[in-house]
């Protein structure tokens, strides 16, 4: 499996933002490592204090991440899985201690970048973090939300190099009890 690095960090972003985690990227760029997936298991369980694990990749791309996630929940480690909302999660999903963040460009009907089917199988430890360009994207992923009557767990928006962050902003504070803040929001204003 290829994994970029190990690292103790904290969660940038959601619900556990701040808190202590154990980082593993999986990744196909230059720094990636090489390494058989019982090494890295044991390099994982070497930091036996810290309980929480996030797990970037994509199921479909990188298969060996499902029997890390089964060997680590094993071992009582929590799983936080950070994939794509168009990776299917149902392979991992029935795990014990494992919850997820599916991040997503909000869906339009020009374009889906959500599994649908990811949505029914989302529980209240997950997160939902729709990715946001513009004051459009805003209100597309509104519509989204509203359209559906969903009820999920968590919803955090990010902002991403938006050029009407003032609009954007201002719809936030308005709508602020129907949406959490993604970390990264709140970095973006202070700045």
């Amino acid at each position: 499996m290829k994994v970029s690095e190990i690292k103790v960090g904290i969660f940038p972003e959601g619900k556990n933002a701040g808190m202590p985690c154990l980082i593993v990227p999986f990744t196909k760029g230059k720094k990636a490592v090489v390494m058989d997936l019982d090494k890295v298991v044991t390099k994982i369980l070497k930091f036996d204090k810290i309980k929480r694990i996030l797990i970037y990749g994509n199921l479909s791309e990188e298969p060996e991440i499902k029997p890390l996630i089964a060997g680590l929940v094993s071992q009582g480690k929590h799983i936080v899985f950070s994939t794509s909302a168009v990776d299917d999660i149902g392979p991992v999903r029935s795990l014990p201690r494992i919850s997820f963040i599916l991040s997503t460009k909000p869906p339009t009907e020009k374009g889906n970048t959500l599994r649908i089917t990811n949505l029914a199988l989302l529980k209240e430890d997950d997160e939902l973090r729709l990715i946001v360009d513009n004051m459009q994207d805003y209100k597309d992923a509104k519509v989204f939300l509203g359209s559906r009557n969903l009820v999920l767990p968590t919803v955090l928006f990010s902002i991403n190099k938006v050029s009407d962050v003032e609009e954007m902003v201002e719809a936030y504070l308005k709508d602020f009890e129907m949406f959490k803040f993604d970390s990264k929001l709140s970095k973006d204003i202070l700045l």
